[in-house]
């Protein structure tokens, strides 16, 4: 049997707060359908895929065959990444239907977990509102079960709503699979251009400046704190076994920073400028490691001559590797020498090498983010108003 719904989302929101809302749908899909508590009539996409890797026959199957989607939006979802390919597979599905019956099945149902999150320009139709829920719009849905007493009618009426959605969307459409089903490929992100990028200090641009895995043979031994995609370096390896791209976008979105990832290249200190000119922040998560491969240490440098009052620096360091340990002093100063100026100024918002757990790294952004915000609207004459969240449309009644 088919599941009725594939429920999607990035690691980087996993917690206890997604787990109840996963458990309530679950069961609410369940007794509508009348099974017994053993029955699954959802899939929960919690494999850890990897780069280069293909679909897991299981996740493949549920992709093709599940009768509706459910994406968890918010920042870390739009990332280029998996999910985002989940999603696209389920847009091309109900697509391929609607040419073929000339209805719309409106198999894509997404819940906005964390706002405000900007979707890509081709997949802006796939809003989603079941009545009574201008709570969950305006604050996302993992606020509003933070405070679940406060709200708790107003969740148990969106709840109920979506379970029957679901349901009813299962029961009136048999969307097909893909003829010709997509590769899961490894492709770098590109960097979209300032197009889609929201104007305002309440938007962040992260930088990632961290050996690829290949960069990174031949220099140390351990090659699992890295990926083939910077976004994918894990300097918390094991506590936090995310990449450091996620689990930025997820700390930025938790206090309504909108963020994207602003793609490491030669020219690093004039796209950081043209982001200053927006008003947006930039926050550089550098590798200790980065400065000792050329390409790396040469852009720092060439950043080091520059000051901008939008951007941060923060290096952490994963002091649970033994390479990283025995090779801390010689890392440390060598880091500090690229960065001079930066390291010299004694402002910890602006650069900070004392990042040495999650804990320590959730807070000093949260805290950077704040500060940097309050420097960018005393200091950089602009009219730009803080992005608007996406409109979610309330006259659908399913997702479009």
């Amino acid at each position: 049997m088919a599941y009725d719904f594939f429920l999607s989302y990035p690691r980087a929101v996993e917690s206890p707060v997604l787990t109840a809302f996963i458990e309530d749908l679950h069961d609410l899909v369940r007794y509508l359908r009348g099974f017994g508590k053993d029955a699954r009539v959802g899939f929960l996409d919690a494999t850890d895929l990897t780069r280069g890797a293909d679909w897991p026959a299981d996740l493949r199957d549920a992709l093709q065959t599940a009768k509706t989607i459910i994406p968890i939006y918010c920042p870390a979802y739009f990332m280029g990444g998996f999910c985002e390919k989940e999603l696209r597979i389920f847009n091309q599905r109900q697509e391929a239907y609607r040419d073929a019956t000339q209805v719309m099945p409106h198999i894509v149902k997404p819940i906005p977990w964390i706002v405000p999150f900007t979707v890509p320009a081709d997949l802006a139709h796939l809003q989603y509102q079941v009545g009574g829920s201008d709570a969950i719009e305006a604050q996302g849905m993992f606020q509003v079960l933070k405070n679940k007493a406060r709200y708790r009618a107003r969740y148990n009426d969106f709840m109920r709503d979506l379970a029957l959605d679901i349901k009813n969307t299962a029961d009136a459409h048999v969307v097909p699979p893909l003829n010709d089903f997509p590769a899961l490929t490894d492709d770098e992100p590109s960097d979209a251009g300032e197009e889609g990028v929201e104007s305002g200090p309440d938007h962040v641009r992260f930088v990632y400046i961290a050996p690829r895995q290949e960069e990174a043979q031949g220099m140390q031994r351990a090659l699992n704190f890295y990926s083939r995609l910077r976004c994918g370096w894990k300097p918390f390896d094991p506590d936090v076994t995310r990449g450091i791209g996620p689990f930025a976008q997820a700390i930025a979105g938790e206090y309504d920073f909108s963020s994207d990832e602003l793609v490491f290249s030669p020219n690093l200190a004039d796209d950081i400028r043209n982001a200053e000119t927006r008003g947006n922040l930039v926050v550089i998560l550098v590798d200790g490691w980065s400065a000792r491969i050329d390409g790396y240490r040469g852009t720092l440098a060439v950043l080091d001559e520059r000051r901008y009052f939008n951007t941060g620096i923060v290096v952490p360091w994963n002091l649970g590797d033994g390479e990283t340990m025995t090779n801390f002093d010689a890392l440390s100063k060598t880091i500090r020498r690229v960065l001079r100026r930066w390291s010299s100024e004694g402002n910890p918002v602006h650069y900070n090498d004392q990042i040495r757990s999650p804990e320590d790294f959730k807070k000093h952004l949260a805290d950077a983010l704040t500060r940097l915000k309050a420097d960018v609207l005393i200091n950089i004459p602009t009219d730009h108003a803080p992005g608007k969240k996406p409109v979610i449309d309330a006259t659908q009644g399913a997702g479009a």
